[in-house]
């Protein structure tokens, strides 16, 4: 997360006690009927209502201010230059069956390979790196209080052609919100650095920002699922405190729910660049399966069907 702009809040400031009062006297409704504790810092309290939230990039009034939801899906435009590395080294993906796979990434810019898997309608394998910037377009405060994930849905894994390209091993570590979904109780928890994408690694830090009128706050957000073979979808809300008010905002991706499959193991096709039949290899191919192409045209083989 880069907080260039927004400040973070001190808990034990008097205008964030106020602002806590009121929302323990008028929101708990709003809330799903969650105490000041249960909803503090990190934890989560349940599925939210976010039916007056906000979706994609559509600003909506609240109270006497606006806010404005932007979603970047694209990895490489986190704010974080630790993050972008880290992701770089290790690019997974799932491109669904009943397609014809074939083409060469290339090296023309550094989202090529995220280029490339999302014009196959790619869907992220193990971790899926995606940024969200709020903007206050109030002259008023806008508090940031909690963030939860709702709507979290799981089943089968994903069938189709398995794709992965990177390299790399220095440890990198990234200001991140990160989401475990293979932890018993999913919840976002920001990391002011965070070792190799290794929640185990480093304790979260504290949630809780303020943005002044005008002025934005971005986060970058690293889903990870890599302990089950399965699919997940879900979606984010964010408590905030609005001239005293509470109101919910709905974070999704254009709509839809965040896609992630679980990290696969088994048979993929490893990208290596340069052209020709060697851009692409498979590895851990089974007996009677395509290893290797046999031209720069030829298709990519369905790793899982």
């Amino acid at each position: 997360m880069t907080g260039k702009l927004g400040d973070r809040i001190q808990r034990d400031s008097l205008s964030y006690a106020a602002a806590s009062l009121v929302l323990l006297a008028g929101s708990l409704l709003a809330l799903g009927g969650c105490t000041q504790n249960q909803c503090s810092n990190n934890s989560v309290c349940g599925e939210k209502n976010t039916a007056t939230g906000l979706n994609g990039s559509q600003p909506a009034a609240a109270g006497d201010a606006n806010l404005k939801i932007s979603v970047d899906m694209n990895p490489f435009h986190a704010g974080s230059g630790d993050l972008i590395e880290a992701y770089g080294r290790d690019q997974e993906w799932m491109l669904p069956d009943h397609q014809v796979i074939k083409g060469d990434p290339g090296y023309a810019s550094p989202d090529s390979f995220y280029l490339f898997a999302k014009s196959f309608h790619g869907v992220a394998v193990g971790k899926l790196v995606f940024g969200v910037t709020i903007q206050n377009l109030s002259g008023g405060v806008v508090y940031l209080r909690s963030m939860q994930i709702v709507n979290l849905v799981c089943s089968g894994s994903a069938q189709g052609t398995h794709i992965w390209e990177g390299g790399g091993a220095d440890p990198v570590t990234p200001r991140a919100i990160v989401i475990d979904l293979d932890a018993k109780r999913p919840m976002p928890l920001y990391y002011p650095k965070i070792v190799n994408l290794n929640p185990s690694s480093e304790t979260p830090g504290t949630f809780g920002f303020q943005v002044p009128g005008g002025q934005t706050e971005q986060f970058d957000i690293a889903a990870l699922l890599t302990k089950s073979r399965r699919s997940c979808g879900f979606g984010l809300a964010m408590d905030t405190v609005i001239n005293g008010k509470v109101e919910t905002l709905s974070i999704t991706d254009s709509g839809q729910p965040f896609r992630i499959d679980g990290s696969l193991g088994g048979s993929y096709w490893m990208y290596n660049g340069g052209g020709g039949p060697a851009t692409w290899s498979r590895v851990g191919a089974v007996a009677n399966t395509q290893s290797r192409l046999s031209g720069p045209n030829q298709a990519l083989a369905v790793t899982d069907p």
